[in-house]
């Protein structure tokens, strides 16, 4: 909605706009689902915009229609491998689409939508691409912790026969994208931590290692590094890579085939899936470069469980198993190791440097647990890796990813680690400790996998960019082997 406001605004401010150009109607596309899952109760996105629509003054003249779902639109895609000959793939769960209507012109009216997506998301079918209006109103290059912890008095609107009523005080709106999957995630784990006591799972993290011996991710990549240089002569043009498998993401769709539990084959399916993604990865042609597997134990928007971690590690032989997830809780962390997670990641948009630090304690007293920090923006990292902020701090991984709308801003890890004062933090704390990695994450085009291996990163997340490729283990094969050619 507020980039819809400042859309109308700014056609209301432009004086060079003839009368005749002004917009005539609005079309919306929304999903209850998503007005379920981000704002709480389902009018409210539209609701919005229907201010907007009057605060800006075009109320009289400005009709807003539009087509709303009760889930999510989908589109049918043929698929040659599929035995029904065709697969469900959402295109519209986590995103309101709208349209602004005028009289044809061939003077361009200001949009909401003029993509910054270049040639090479098309090749790709990368959906999350940050939008050039979206990146100038959601600038998060200065950007901290951008999560608050949810109110738990808070509760939903009650019916009483025909009739909503509710306290608005009392139901706090996520003021951005990441609050509400944090907000989501917070209940999740609280439901969990009342049939799981703390003290519980905290005696199954500590005997883990029995069950699940730990793997040495930093041994891993200097392996990969070590046989690179002999077999190339430093000439390899990907860095090593850390693989995320999920049925689902928040822009790139889902894989319905794997969604469905509701039938014992379906539930054997959504079980196997991650296992089965995880052995052909490790059986494929590029597992040599491959440094880490893992899984994101979201069970809302991602469709995860922590027993995909378990049925990870026990698919595979040798890769360490990493945890994402979003963490709030030191429970979480028990239970990412209870599973078999050899890492976890933080982000330093959900957690303090203050609570980094304690949940890297909490990571080496379990049992080196090994802890990623993520981080989107210079400050963050520079907050990071201030000398005595997070001692023990064993990694951090860089992201393009815009937290506040959960999109790619292509090249944006980029900046951030050519920035001198980053550079110089980063030389620093590696004379400190000279097994401390760099990560990178969230990419828009392959091309930003060979400048982070000329930026000295030490492996790339790849995740959600993998959704397009498939629905089993060799659709995840093939599309990796995408991004590697």
């Amino acid at each position: 909605s507020e980039s819809f406001r400042s859309m109308l605004q700014n056609i209301k401010d432009d004086q060079s706009t003839a009368n005749d150009d002004h917009p005539l109607a609005v079309l919306m596309f929304g999903s209850m689902e998503r007005g379920n899952k981000v704002f709480r109760y389902q009018s409210w996105e539209s609701r919005q915009m229907y201010q907007s629509i009057k605060d800006t003054g075009f109320a009289a003249s400005l009709p807003l229609a539009g087509l709303f779902s009760s889930g999510a639109f989908t589109n049918r895609l043929s698929t040659a491998s599929s035995k029904e000959g065709a697969t469900t793939a959402a295109v519209l769960e986590a995103d309101t689409l709208y349209v602004l209507l005028s009289e044809q012109s061939s003077k361009p009216v200001p949009s909401a939508g003029s993509v910054v997506r270049e040639e090479k998301q098309a090749v790709l079918k990368i959906s999350d691409i940050l939008t050039a209006v979206e990146k100038r109103m959601f600038d998060d290059s200065e950007d901290g912790v951008i999560v608050t912890k949810r109110d738990p008095e808070s509760a939903h609107p009650v019916r009483v026969a025909s009739m909503d009523y509710f306290i608005p005080e009392k139901i706090p709106q996520p003021s951005n994208f990441l609050e509400s999957l944090v907000w989501d995630r917070e209940k999740e784990v609280d439901k969990m931590r009342e049939r799981f006591q703390l003290a519980r799972a905290l005696a199954l993290a500590k005997a883990a290692a029995g069950k699940f011996p730990s793997r040495d991710l930093n041994k891993i990549l200097r392996d990969i590094k070590l046989r690179n240089k002999l077999l190339s002569a430093g000439g390899v043009e990907t860095p090593p890579l850390m693989i995320e498998v999920l049925r689902a993401s928040v822009n790139n769709g889902k894989l319905t085939r794997y969604l469905d539990t509701s039938t014992n084959d379906g539930y054997a399916a959504y079980s196997q899936f991650p296992g089965d993604c995880a052995a052909a990865v490790e059986a494929s042609d590029f597992a040599v470069n491959i440094a880490a597997i893992g899984c994101n134990v979201d069970s809302g928007t991602f469709r995860g469980q922590y027993e995909d971690l378990e049925v990870i590690k026990k698919r595979t032989k040798t890769l360490p198993v990493f945890c994402n997830d979003f963490v709030v809780y030191a429970y979480q962390l028990f239970n990412a190791k209870s599973s078999g997670a050899d890492a976890v990641k933080l982000m330093c948009s959900v957690l303090s440097v203050q609570e980094v630090s304690y949940l890297v304690k909490i990571g080496r007293a379990i049992g080196d647990l090994m802890c990623v920090a993520v981080v989107s923006s210079k400050s963050q990292l520079l907050e990071l890796l201030a000398p005595g902020a997070v001692p023990g701090l064993q990694a951090v991984s860089i992201s393009s990813r815009n937290m506040r709308l959960w999109k790619v801003d292509p090249r944006k890890a980029e900046r951030i680690l050519s920035d001198p004062q980053v550079q110089q933090a980063i030389a620093e704390k590696r004379k400190e400790n000279p097994d401390f990695l760099v990560f990178q994450e969230a990419f828009a085009d392959k091309e930003e996998l060979a400048v982070a291996q000329k930026n000295g990163v030490d492996a790339v997340f790849l995740g959600e960019e993998l959704l397009v490729g498939g629905e089993d283990g060799r659709g995840i094969v093939k599309a990796i082997q995408e991004w590697l050619l």
